[in-house]
């Protein structure tokens, strides 16, 4: 079995993202089984999303979004006897503003250069993306 973990911001609230697999198959947690996200030492317990499509199973918590670059630790706890995983690690990364415009057009294996601010620095920071 393993993990998909995410913490996402818009800059407003904070997803946290779970999914259990076992090789490309879903798996949902069993009587006891319990996903938490701990966040600045709060504890939330991750809920299973309602989702139409049979056998795609995630659990989720929206939370208001932090002020800065924030770890996000993901556990699975269990019953005494089954492995659990106590403490799976994502991080949220600070704010951030595109400040470069897009080209009018691009293409499959142009380069394209953006631009970004920190939302807490005045230096904007280049990045090439290929």
């Amino acid at each position: 079995m393993w993990a998909s973990m995410s913490a996402q911001s818009d800059g407003q609230t904070l997803r946290i993202y779970a999914a259990l697999l076992d090789g490309s198959s879903f798996v949902s947690l069993d009587t006891g089984d319990v996903l938490t996200a701990s966040i600045g030492g709060n504890d939330v317990v991750l809920v299973r999303e309602p989702n139409d499509a049979p056998g795609d199973v995630h659990y989720t918590r929206a939370l208001p979004a932090p002020a800065a670059e924030t770890p996000v630790a993901i556990a699975l706890t269990r019953p005494t006897g089954r492995i659990s995983a106590p403490s799976s690690q994502v991080s949220v990364a600070s704010g951030f503003s595109i400040t470069s415009s897009p080209p009018l057009a691009i293409h499959r294996g142009d380069l394209l250069s953006v631009t970004s601010r920190r939302s807490r620095s005045s230096i904007p920071t280049p990045r090439t993306i290929a």
